[in-house]
């Protein structure tokens, strides 16, 4: 199983089109908000989504917990958890919820660690516009109990960040 997974493209509709041409087949879409796409180009592309905190997001939910296969997958933008500030209150939510991964944007940085049993995955701003370093987003192969997670750097294709589990 592969999935995709991209955050904060406010609108950029060139960047979200060079990462499905860098890619080939995927089982599953996510954004984790602020992807300025409207609802029905969301359905047409089968992207499951969030809100952000983008004035123009369309009405979905603020958090989606989501078992695939053998792991629990956390997505939200990360806004009303403060991610910016600090980690502390979107873990406390995630460990709450006894995730396994959890998956946020809104910092536009990249990040990939496991503290204590949680993945922390944040696959930057895939807008080159709004990335701090690059434009990025996230694959995850899945199979059966190993996952492989992947920050992707959008112009090179180049694998910036790798972590594997094996549940």
């Amino acid at each position: 199983m592969k999935i995709l997974l991209f955050s904060d493209t406010h609108g950029d509709l060139d960047a979200y089109k060079e990462m499905i041409g860098n890619e080939e087949k995927q089982d599953h879409i996510f954004c984790l908000g602020d992807s300025g796409f409207n609802l029905d180009f969301l359905n047409k592309e089968k992207i499951v989504s969030v809100k952000g905190n983008y004035p123009f997001s369309p009405k979905l939910p603020y958090d989606i917990s989501e078992k695939i296969n053998d792991f629990w997958f956390f997505f939200t933008h990360g806004h009303l958890y403060h991610v910016k500030f600090g980690l502390s209150k979107i873990m406390n939510k995630a460990c709450l919820l006894k995730m396994d991964v959890c998956c946020f944007g809104h910092t536009h940085k990249m990040l990939l660690t496991k503290k204590n049993e949680l993945i922390l995955l944040n696959p930057g701003a895939l807008s080159y516009t709004r990335s701090h370093l690059f434009p990025s987003y996230a694959r995850i192969f899945i199979e059966g109990n190993k996952m492989i997670l992947e920050i992707v750097n959008l112009k090179t294709k180049k694998v910036v960040e790798k972590l594997i589990e094996v549940k």
